[in-house]
């Protein structure tokens, strides 16, 4: 399996990825080879991985940040609110893990150390071409405008949950966090949402 194969890599049994360590690996083969049948790179793929994990903590992010806008006394609605919290997590992590370890095929393609700064900012690129296509109004309660600052704040908090969705059983993933936590100036809110 894929993560069979990127555990090798972490406990050193493949010392370097490179294309002859790729090509022993069936799984991270079949995935690349699939990129280029499509006409895809893996940088496009590490996009559209990070903008459907952005997009997911966009429109549904708001079960987990506790946006004002699904507050109230009603215990039916209150449960359903956790069943939306809860499938908003997991599809979520889901899709974080899916991030990290397609950014870890980016760095071992490119034949650069993980996380190298092309993945990084191809994420944050990824990222900020979701936030400004949102439609911010729809954290409103009557879909109206919202401030800046309202804006700010849920970016950052989405920004805050994709971030620390990439802790996985990964190993490395650890280090696509801090790099991208660094690079999103935002190290210090990720450390008290972690403790």
């Amino acid at each position: 399996s894929f993560e069979m194969e990127t555990k090798e890599v972490i406990e050193g049994v493949v010392e370097q990825v490179d294309s002859s360590a790729l090509s022993r690996m069936p799984f991270t083969s079949l995935f690349l080879e699939n990129q280029s049948y499509h006409g895809n790179n893996i940088r496009s793929s590490l996009k559209l991985v990070v903008q459907k994990a952005i997009k997911c903590l966009l429109q549904h992010g708001h079960w987990l940040i506790g946006h004002p806008r699904h507050t109230g006394n009603d215990g039916r609605k209150f449960v359903d609110e956790q069943h939306c919290a809860i499938e908003t997590k997991a599809c979520t992590k889901a899709l974080c893990q899916i991030v990290s370890r397609v950014a870890w095929l980016y760095c071992a393609k490119e034949e650069s150390s993980f996380p190298h700064n092309d993945c990084c900012f191809t994420i944050r690129d990824a990222m900020e071409s979701e936030f400004s296509a949102f439609d911010y109004s729809l954290l409103s309660k009557k879909g109206k405008q919202v401030s800046s600052k309202v804006r700010h704040e849920y970016k950052r908090d989405v920004t805050l949950y994709f971030l620390l969705f990439l802790q996985s059983d990964f190993a490395m993933s650890a280090e696509l966090q801090t790099r991208l936590s660094d690079l999103f100036e935002v190290s210090t809110h990720l450390s008290v949402l972690q403790d």
